[in-house]
């Protein structure tokens, strides 16, 4: 080694190297504080050092790239670096373009060295990981299920600007690279391996011996064009994406539509130019707020990952390993799945025989349905099915560590069950009611041990949302709710902690929103034109075809029991009282706001006729203007959102705007209620609010005092 090279070895802290005898180089990614790898300033500024080192020996064969990282090869560019770029505003362009143009030349340099290059990828290789990556001449990657490759950077509302945009179109070409891209997938090696990103998927013991199988092909010819990539093949399929793209996003994502521009563009572009579209584009998206809400949400979701109590308990939380689910319905079924498949000894217990015998044919089908999509294997699809045990004895609780009632959401019913729960099991067991809006106080009270009973309240289907809502009441003993609050995170949930208040935080929020629009229909507006409304605003589903999805009946009893404990401001509308009364329940019958049926394929469903029946007569004529209608509804769950912050529900805004894109799929590009707040001005917000407080009498649109003392909710 030169005394150059050891000076720069002597200081590096996030990447090594070193060299053998017969001149292969090994560059190994491995941060002193054993942090995730990431290229921020100093890994790019330790990277330009040492590939300095390297460029122009003369004994160099080959150059190889690892990471010593257990799950990660390089997770992309540093996201705080990119976010200061990107605040209030303004975006600092003169700094994006330096950060960017840095990075596109540093990739360039791994892609121009006069040897075989290699990326040997073990872990998540995302973002500019990826683009390293397809810097390099090959690339092999381990078969681990840590192993996760893909460009998310839409997600986020800017695109790949290191290269990616220009070398994954000509590598695999742009149909495959635009599927890539626009929806930001993580591929596995195999199937990387299938699509052309990744030239071998390899044990991860046998990566080196890949590697030097790659090597010995020496530096990568470039192939003829990809088929995908012919002048009139690449223009269809740009059109063909940017069309669906707009489908789906209503605009709303512009980044979406970018990356298409930029990678089908630079298929016609030199290196250069496409590098310098890349970056313009990057840049050009910074600034949007879409991009400054999606970097707000990415960092409540990560700062998730690390979150602790609100309230300091007075030891470590306890493992807990056994659990009990009490109902083997649709949620307590995927409650007892979801915790014997990430590992916990699980008894599901129901009174009657032919529920849990169905109880257990929906826990195997959700195990299957796991193992069929690659995320368990065999062995891990038998472990998870073993430790299920269906019983019909509560005494089946006696030795869990947690037991989680799933029952139909009867109080008196949770009432009993808690009580009888409090006598079986041991004094230590945590006693936890998945209920969607009964007042856990009162079931709590009803039992010897008040200070055991919280809520931990999943979401619907328990295997696809990742929100849980933890709640805890003035007698949960603070240990306990560290103990649940630590389990829900070790089974991969996100944890939102709630106090006991009507509707906890996202039905809360939710509610007022869902019955204003039936109250809008009830007076007749368009079931089409107010879902059709608020899909354009960003949300996932109508109001309407949600209600439908989750259930007249559930709720009309989420309505009902908001409007018994909130009278005046919440009231339950005449329509979904009146379905109910007939039996139109939503999906699940066959009818509610629409007609459901098997042979309707993908058609839109036809709105039903008894919907129509059950409107307030006579008919008011409803609205018409969609702008109206979209401010209308959506103010309604900023207004409550305000009221949760106000009376404390959480403990910060961050937590609320978490669990509604979590919980309800909020528009995830306004970043939530109290973000969307926050951006259109809460003043604003408040003075709206007050225009249709005013003009309807109604208090549910009465603007919280809370926005009267707040200009700004975030710093930023």
């Amino acid at each position: 080694m030169s005394e150059q090279s050891k000076d720069v070895a002597a200081t590096r802290r996030t990447v090594h190297y070193a060299i053998d005898a017969h001149g292969v180089v090994t560059i190994t990614f491995k941060r002193d504080d054993g942090g995730a790898n990431r290229l921020d300033e100093e890994t790019i500024h330790e990277l330009e050092e040492l590939l300095a080192a390297v460029e122009g020996r003369g004994e160099l064969s080959a150059v190889l790239i690892r990471s010593e990282h257990e799950r990660i090869f390089v997770a992309g560019a540093d996201i705080k670096r990119l976010a200061e770029s990107v605040h209030g505003p303004a975006t600092d362009r003169d700094d994006l373009k330096q950060f960017i143009r840095r990075g596109q030349a540093l990739f360039d340099r791994v892609m121009e060295l006069p040897v075989p290059t290699v990326a040997m990828v073990h872990g998540a290789c995302l973002g500019g990981g990826l683009e390293l990556a397809l810097a390099c001449d090959w690339r092999v990657a381990s078969v681990a299920k840590v192993t996760k490759l893909g460009l998310p950077e839409t997600q986020l509302g800017i695109l790949p600007a290191w290269g990616g945009c220009m070398r994954l179109p000509r590598l695999i070409g742009i149909d495959r690279a635009l599927a890539a891209a626009t929806t930001g997938k993580q591929y596995p090696a195999k199937l990387a391996r299938k699509l052309g990103i990744v030239d071998l998927a390899v044990e991860r013991e046998h990566l080196d011996a890949a590697a030097m199988k790659l090597v010995a092909r020496g530096k990568r010819e470039r192939s003829g064009t990809k088929r995908a990539n012919l002048p009139g093949v690449r223009t269809l399929i740009g059109n063909i994406a940017t069309n669906k793209t707009k489908a789906k996003t209503r605009g709303n994502y512009p980044a979406v539509e970018r990356v298409i521009e930029v990678m089908v563009g630079g298929l016609t572009m030199t290196h250069e130019q496409v590098l310098a579209a890349e970056c313009e584009a990057l840049c050009d998206l910074a600034s949007t707020n879409a991009c400054r809400n999606l970097l707000h949400l990415f960092f409540l979701r990560e700062g998730a990952k690390q979150a602790k109590m609100p309230s300091e308990p007075t030891r470590d939380a306890k493992t807990l390993e056994r659990v009990g689910v009490i109902g083997a319905g649709i949620m307590g079924a995927g409650i007892a799945q979801w915790s014997a498949t990430r590992g916990h000894p699980t008894v599901m217990r129901d009174v009657k025989p032919e529920a849990l015998a169905a109880g257990m044919r929906t826990v195997n089908a959700r195990v299957d349905e796991a193992f069929n999509r690659r995320l368990l294997s065999r062995a891990e699809r038998e472990a998870a099915l073993a430790r299920v045990t269906p019983s019909l004895r509560i005494e089946s609780m006696r030795t869990a560590d947690l037991v989680i009632e799933a029952a139909v959401e009867s109080l008196d019913l949770k009432c009993a069950i808690f009580k009888e729960l409090a006598d079986v099991t041991e004094p230590g067991t945590i006693l936890a009611t998945n209920t969607s809006a009964l007042p856990v106080t009162k079931i709590a009270e009803a039992t010897s041990r008040p200070n055991a009973v919280l809520g931990i309240h999943f979401f619907n289907p328990v295997h696809r949302m990742s929100l849980v809502e933890l709640v805890h009441t003035e007698h949960t003993d603070p240990d306990l709710l560290n103990d649940a609050f630590h389990w829900i995170k070790g089974i991969g949930k996100v944890a939102v902690v709630c106090a006991d208040r009507p509707g906890f935080v996202v039905n809360r929020i939710l509610m007022p929103y869902l019955i204003e629009a039936g109250h809008l229909f009830s007076r007749g507006t368009e079931a089409r034109l107010i879902d059709e409304t608020m899909l354009d605003f960003g949300m996932p589903m109508g109001p309407l075809r949600l209600l439908d999805e989750v259930g007249l009946d559930v709720a009309l009893h989420v309505a009902a029991t908001l409007s018994e404990a909130m009278p005046g401001r919440f009231s339950v509308p005449r329509v979904l009282q009146c379905l109910v009364d007939r039996g139109a329940l939503g999906r699940k019958s066959g009818a509610g706001f629409y007609l459901y049926g098997k042979s309707r394929g993908k058609r839109p469903p036809e709105v039903n006729p008894e919907a129509l029946q059950c409107r307030a007569m006579p008919d008011e004529g409803g609205m018409s203007d969609d702008v109206a209608l979209r401010r209308r509804l959506s103010l309604l769950m900023c207004n409550e959102a305000m009221y949760c912050l106000e009376e404390k529900v959480v403990a910060d805004p961050e937590s609320i705007d978490l669990a509604m894109v979590l919980g309800t799929g909020f528009a995830p590009f306004l970043g939530g209620p109290l973000r969307h707040c926050d951006t259109r001005g809460v003043a604003k917000t408040a003075e709206q609010l007050q225009e249709l407080y005013e003009s309807t009498e109604r208090e549910i649109f009465k603007p919280c005092a809370l926005m009267a003392n707040t200009s700004c909710i975030f710093k930023s």
